[in-house]
C-alpha cells in the first residue's frame, strides 16, 4: 500500500525531511478509510480567488452549501500551493491538498482513502481527467460536474467577434491570420471587406447567435471543445450550469436530459440598509479580470468605439475608471485620464461595496461570453445601475409574465450604448428606477436564501438515488464504455512520460562524467514498460479488433488515434535518447 503524507501545502512521499508542527497533514494510504458518507471532494485545475473573478465566487458558493449538507469537504488542485486561499478554507471549513498531478496515482490514493460520497469536478477537462479515476475507486460516489460557463459557446462567440474583427483590419487575439485563412477559404465579408464597411449595430447580435456547429466546421477548436464538453456532460450524474438560458440551450440544442441539468447561479447575501444617493455619486466604472478575453474585448471595444461618443454625450467632468484583477502593461498602457479614461489595479473584496458605490453606473460593454456575470451582481448589491449588452444580460433578466425586469439597460451598439448610458447617468429619475429594479432581481433570482435550499436538495437527491439516475442516463453509460478506457490509457502515457522526464532531471551531471561514469539506465526495464503500454493501446484501435472482445473493435475518433500514435512516437523518441 502507498505510503504517502497529504500536508495542507503539498503531497509529499512518507520519510521526507518535515517539520510535523508546521503543517496540518493527513497519513493517507496507511490506514483503513474511516471518513465514508459524510465526505465529498472538489477537484478543481486552480484554488478559488472569489477576489479575482466570478467563477471565484460561485465556488466558494457551492463549497458553503455542500458544508451546510454536513459534508467534510476536502479540496484537491495541482496549482501552486502559495495560492491556496486559507483564509477562506479555514472559514469554510475546507481541508486543501496539493497534487503534483490530478493525473497521478496521488488521486487514486486520496480517492481510496477519503471514500467520498460526492465528487464535484471544476470544468469539463477535470472531468475528463478525474472522472474515469472517481468510477473506478469509487463506483458508488456521485460525480457533479460544475460547468462555470458554457465554454464552447463562450468560444465560438469569441471567434465570431474576432473573424469580424481580423476582416475589419484589427488584430485579434488569435493572430489575423489564424481567422483570415478561414475568411478567404469560405469568401466571408468579401462585400464588406471590399466597401470597408461594417455594421456594428450587428456585431453583437452575429455572437449572440453564433451556432456552435457552423463555426466548429470553420476552427478544429470550437468543434473540440464543444465535443468534449458535451461527452463530459453526459458522463456526469449532474451537470450545474449558471443560468437558464444555458440550461434551456443545452436541452433544445444539443438534447440534453433536463434532469441531469441544474440551474446553480450566484448565491448572495443581500445585504440590508441604504446606498450612496443619486447626488453623491460621479463618473462610470468597468470591473473584470484583465485576464478573461470578454473583459479584454469589452475594454478594447469600450475605449476605440464607446467612450469617444459618451464623452460627447456627458458632462465635461465625466469619467470612467477600469479596475480588476491581473492587469497587465498593455492594460495599464490604454489609460488616458485627460480624457477621463482611467485604468488601475484590483480591489480588495472587503473595500469593493464601498468603490462600487462612487459610481453611477457600470458599464459591462461584453461582445461574447456566456454564464452569469458576476461585476452585474456586484454592481447591483451596490446600489449601482448597469449598462451592458444583450449578451452580458443574458440569464440575468427577470421575467414575471410579459414584464422583464433588469437593473439598468441594454443596448448592442456603440451608439445606443452610448444614448441609454446618458440617460441613466443624467436622469435622477431613470437613475433611481433602474437602482431599484436591480436589488429586486438581485434578491428575486440570486440570493443565498432562495438558491441555497433547492442546490442542497438536489445533490441530496443524486445521491440517495444515484443507482437510478445512471440506470436512465443510457448516453453517458455509452460514452463513459467507449471513452473510460482511452482517457485511461492516454493518462498512463501522459503519467509515464513524466516519469521518465523526472527520472532523467533527477540523475546528477558531472561536467567530466563519461558513459561509463553514468548512472546505469536499466533499459530492459524501460522498454518492458514502453511494449506494455502499446500493447495495452493496439486494443483501442479502430483498425484492428480487439483480442478475445465480444463486441469487437472499438470505433475511435481519427482524432483521438492521431494524439494516441503522437503519443507512442514522442514516448519511443524520448527513450531512443535515452540510449543514446
Amino acid at each position: 500500500m502507498l505510503n504517502t503524507l497529504v500536508f495542507f501545502k503539498g503531497i509529499r512521499p512518507a520519510g521526507k525531511s518535515i517539520r510535523p508542527d508546521s503543517f496540518r497533514w493527513r497519513a493517507f494510504g496507511t490506514a483503513p478509510c474511516t471518513y465514508g458518507k459524510k465526505t465529498a471532494l472538489y477537484f478543481g485545475t486552480i484554488w478559488p480567488d472569489p477576489n479575482a473573478s466570478a467563477a471565484g465566487v460561485r465556488t466558494e458558493s457551492l463549497l458553503s452549501q455542500v458544508t451546510k449538507m454536513g459534508f467534510k469537504v476536502h479540496y484537491c488542485s495541482p496549482a501552486r500551493s502559495r495560492l491556496i486561499p486559507s483564509e477562506l478554507f479555514e472559514r469554510l471549513g475546507v481541508e486543501a491538498h496539493r497534487l503534483s498531478s490530478v493525473n497521478s496515482d496521488e488521486t487514486d490514493v486520496v480517492l481510496k482513502t477519503l471514500c467520498p460520497k460526492l465528487v464535484i469536478l471544476d470544468r469539463f477537462l477535470t472531468e475528463e481527467m478525474v472522472g474515469w479515476r472517481v468510477r473506478s475507486n469509487c463506483p458508488d460516489c456521485a460525480i457533479v460536474l460544475d460547468s462555470q460557463d458554457l465554454h464552447c459557446l463562450r468560444l465560438a462567440r469569441q471567434h465570431v467577434i474576432e473573424e469580424i474583427e481580423a476582416a475589419r483590419g484589427y488584430a485579434p487575439s488569435r493572430g489575423t491570420e489564424y481567422y483570415l485563412n478561414a475568411i478567404q477559404k469560405e469568401g466571408r465579408y468579401q462585400a464588406e471587406r471590399q466597401s470597408g464597411t461594417f455594421e456594428p449595430s450587428r456585431l453583437v447580435e452575429k455572437s449572440k447567435h453564433a451556432d456552435i456547429i457552423q463555426v466548429g466546421a470553420r476552427y478544429a477548436l470550437v468543434r473540440e471543445h464543444f465535443l468534449r464538453e458535451v461527452a463530459s456532460f453526459h458522463r456526469s450524474d449532474l451537470v450545474l450550469v449558471s443560468s437558464n438560458f444555458e440550461k434551456e440551450y443545452l436541452i433544445k440544442k444539443f438534447q440534453i436530459s433536463a434532469d441531469k441539468l441544474f440551474c446553480a447561479p450566484f448565491y448572495v447575501e443581500v445585504p440590508s440598509g441604504e446606498t450612496k444617493s443619486f447626488q453623491h455619486r460621479r463618473g462610470l466604472c468597468f470591473l473584470g479580470n484583465f485576464r478573461h478575453p470578454p473583459n479584454r474585448d469589452a475594454i478594447s471595444w469600450l475605449k476605440r468605439d464607446i467612450w469617444p461618443r459618451l464623452r460627447q454625450s456627458l458632462p465635461k467632468d465625466a469619467f470612467i475608471d477600469v479596475f480588476g484583477a491581473n492587469p497587465q502593461r498593455e492594460d495599464i498602457l490604454l489609460s488616458d485620464p485627460e480624457n477621463g479614461f482611467r485604468v488601475s489595479g484590483p480591489v480588495k473584496p472587503s473595500a469593493l461595496f464601498q468603490r462600487l458605490q462612487l459610481y453611477r453606473a457600470l458599464l459591462a460593454p461584453l461582445r461574447f461570453g456566456a454564464g452569469v456575470k458576476g461585476k452585474i451582481v456586484d454592481a447591483w448589491k451596490s446600489g449601482t445601475p448597469v449598462i451592458t449588452t444583450s449578451i452580458g444580460a443574458e440569464g440575468m433578466y427577470l421575467r414575471d409574465g410579459e414584464r422583464v425586469e433588469f437593473g439598468g439597460a441594454v443596448a448592442d451598439d456603440p451608439e445606443s450604448i452610448a444614448l441609454q448610458t446618458s440617460r441613466i447617468y443624467c436622469n435622477q429619475s431613470d437613475w433611481h428606477q433602474a437602482r431599484l429594479s436591480g436589488g429586486y432581481v438581485l434578491r428575486s433570482k440570486f440570493s443565498e436564501e432562495g438558491n441555497g435550499p433547492a442546490l442542497r436538495a438536489r445533490l441530496q437527491h443524486v445521491i440517495r438515488n444515484l443507482e437510478s439516475v445512471r440506470k436512465r442516463n443510457v448516453v453517458g453509460q455509452i460514452l463513459e464504455f467507449s471513452t473510460n478506457k482511452y482517457n485511461e490509457m492516454l493518462a498512463k502515457y501522459i503519467q509515464l512520460k513524466d516519469n521518465n522526464q523526472a527520472s532523467a532531471d533527477q540523475r546528477p551531471v558531472h561536467p567530466r562524467s563519461s558513459p561509463d561514469h553514468d548512472s546505469p539506465i536499466d533499459h530492459q526495464k524501460t522498454r518492458e514498460k514502453i511494449e506494455k503500454i502499446l500493447a495495452w493501446s493496439e486494443q483501442l484501435s479502430p483498425t484492428k479488433p480487439a483480442p478475445n472482445k465480444p463486441w469487437g473493435p472499438l470505433a475511435l475518433d481519427p482524432s483521438i488515434d492521431r494524439t494516441l500514435s503522437t503519443l507512442k512516437r514522442s514516448m519511443i523518441g524520448a527513450h531512443i535518447k535515452r540510449d543514446d
